[in-house]
């Protein structure tokens, strides 16, 4: 009985090793309010950097596998502004760096109030866009 509660409420859960710990705080110096969820090999910390939220995965030796930034639409940059798919309104936007390789994630809407995503590369290429 005392198992199923520890797995209803996470008590005891696992914190990552020292390598991934330490890895988190060279990349987020500034990291708070970091949660922590394992899955398969990966680790996944949720924070805040700032006003940021960020959602990193890490492999068990401390490298970084992927991050995705939410950003606020204040805080848009020029070149991110210029990605925007034109003709709907933007609601969020989430940039995921994997690889080296950077994309950006559109949540939209259309003026029947659907919602929809698009993905878009560095270079403003839609390499998807699906409904939600």
């Amino acid at each position: 009985m005392e198992d199923i509660f520890k797995k209803l409420f996470k008590v005891g859960a696992k914190k990552p090793n020292s390598k991934v710990v330490n890895s988190l705080n060279s990349f987020f110096p500034n990291a708070v309010n970091v949660e922590w969820t394992r899955s398969n090999t990966e680790w996944e910390a949720l924070l805040h950097d700032g006003d940021m939220e960020c959602i990193v995965k890490f492999g068990d030796g401390g490298d970084v596998l992927e991050t995705r930034r939410n950003y606020t639409l204040d805080r848009l940059t020029q070149t991110i502004n210029s990605l925007v798919p034109k003709g709907d309104e933007l609601m969020n936007v989430i940039e995921i760096s994997k690889k080296g390789v950077l994309k950006y994630e559109f949540i939209m809407r259309d003026g029947d109030l659907n919602r929809f995503v698009v993905l878009v590369n560095d270079e403003g290429v839609v390499e998807r866009r699906a409904a939600l």
